[in-house]
């Protein structure tokens, strides 16, 4: 076998001097060609001698692409290469993929982040290279580089609205018709007299003054309006922060439904440059005769089930990456429940955090969340934060603060099956500082081969109120 580290190193040298693959390489692939010659497809795996041979190639190949999609710890890193990867990312037709011959139809190939340890899939003999073979999702990667502070990411939680009323859930008709026992129902908030955009400020220079930096503030599933996210957006970017906040927009002429997104905001270096991203819900909420007598809601008792009437839009996943160590994928409530088909993608590419916003009852540990939360920190490593709004918490907390639930507003699980931290506000606060570490880790391919410790596992290494 040949030393796969130093070949996959010589590979990528040689594509940056516009040559050829090195003569390993070409060795084993003509060795290849000639042992699979009238090989049936499905019987390669009977082939010792063959199966050794791609297994070695696909090290190889994984090797020579480590650094793609990230942002470059060192000059060496960014070399045309690499340049040329980000170029193949952004594609504005198909989505992201590192692939050039082949159609995103068919198989895409994205940057890794984890490769899980435990089991043993096809997912456990890659460390830099993910492949997805669905779809029906369609990823989107954007490496946007940020912040001085590389080992620290403070978030604020605004777990807003802090009221919820039972008349915000609406029975309508919907576009189809149902059996007897469905219907549909919307989520309307009705504008109250609060500034959720001076609230915020008021939070964030808060939190600012305390520790001297706010990387990114957070808003649970149809937190704002489109009104309300354009003034809360301004605020929070104006003071080099990103925002991820769950936005609901109104029905129109031409889509009966309402809109369920998440905005994901970036600010750049350059002030007057921001990178804008939305991502549609993939999955609507079904609410049963136990949810619907927990919030209290009378407009809905007439039937079993009722269905979230939402405009579903194309499937679309954002990857983020702010740091070599941190990439971020956004997954809105029923998404982080409902496996397929973003499940197959969230695991192939293992983002360092996933972040869920929720409409949500209490964020306890014996919740689905948590459940949801468990899986993706054991497989493929990620860890995992949701959060919901105190209006929510308290909708479903009949006790009130008696209640063992109250205010239990979010939910935090570490990668690699660290702990699950419940998180609960405070009576008379108004958001949450996340204060996150970064733990780097060696991982192992099925082959033997690692990482030299360089894989990111956020941990939360506590978290405060303002």
């Amino acid at each position: 076998m040949v030393n796969v580290e130093r070949t996959a190193k010589k590979w990528r040298a040689r594509w940056n001097d516009g040559k050829g693959a090195p003569s390993d390489v070409q060795s084993l692939w003509k060795r290849f060609l000639a042992l699979g010659q009238n090989t049936v497809l499905g019987s390669v795996s009977d082939n010792r001698q063959l199966s050794l041979i791609l297994v070695e190639l696909c090290a190889i190949a994984d090797e020579t692409c480590f650094s793609l999609g990230i942002p470059a710890s060192t000059p060496d890193e960014a070399d045309k290469f690499y340049f040329h990867a980000a170029e193949l990312l952004i594609n504005d037709e198909y989505g992201a993929t590192l692939c050039e011959n082949i159609h995103p139809s068919k198989a895409r190939v994205l940057p890794k982040m984890h490769t899980p340890q435990t089991g043993l899939t096809f997912r456990s003999f890659s460390l830099h290279l993910a492949l997805y073979l669905g779809n029906e999702m369609r990823p989107e990667w954007h490496t946007v580089p940020s912040s001085q502070y590389k080992h620290k990411l403070n978030l604020l939680l605004i777990p807003w609205p802090f009221v919820v009323d039972q008349r915000w859930f609406r029975r309508v008709r919907g576009e189809i018709r149902l059996p007897p026992k469905y219907g549909f129902f919307e989520y309307v908030p009705e504008a109250g007299t609060d500034r959720v955009d001076v609230m915020t400020k008021t939070l964030i220079n808060r939190a600012r003054a305390r520790y001297s930096h706010i990387d990114g503030v957070l808003f649970p599933e149809l937190a704002l309006t489109e009104e309300q996210y354009v003034q809360v957006r301004d605020v929070v970017l104006s003071r080099s922060a990103f925002l991820i906040a769950g936005v609901g927009e109104a029905a129109t002429k031409t889509s009966p439904a309402r809109t369920n997104r998440v905005h994901f905001d970036l600010p750049l270096a350059n002030v007057f440059h921001v990178v804008k991203l939305q991502q549609a819900k993939h999955h609507r909420w079904r609410l049963d005769k136990a949810q619907v007598d927990r919030y209290g809601l009378k407009d809905l008792k007439t039937k079993s089930f009722f269905w979230e009437h939402i405009k579903i839009e194309d499937r679309c996943l954002h990857f983020v990456t702010p740091r070599p160590w941190l990439t971020i994928a956004v997954l809105i409530c029923e998404d982080l429940a409902r496996p397929d088909p973003v499940g197959d993608l969230v695991r192939a590419v293992g983002p360092n955090l996933v972040v869920s916003p929720l409409l949500d009852g209490p964020q306890l540990s014996s919740r689905w969340s948590s459940r949801y939360a468990a899986g993706l920190s054991d497989d493929p490593g990620s860890s995992v934060l949701t959060l919901t709004s105190v209006g929510m918490v308290n909708l479903s907390c009949p006790k009130g603060k008696k209640d063992p639930a109250y205010r239990v507003v979010a939910l935090w699980r570490d990668g690699g099956g660290g702990e699950t931290k419940e998180i609960r506000l405070p009576r008379l606060r108004h958001g949450i500082v996340l204060k996150i570490n970064v733990k780097e880790r060696t991982e192992y391919t099925a082959d033997g081969r690692n990482d030299h410790g360089a894989t990111g596992y956020p941990v939360l290494e506590g978290f405060d109120f303002i």
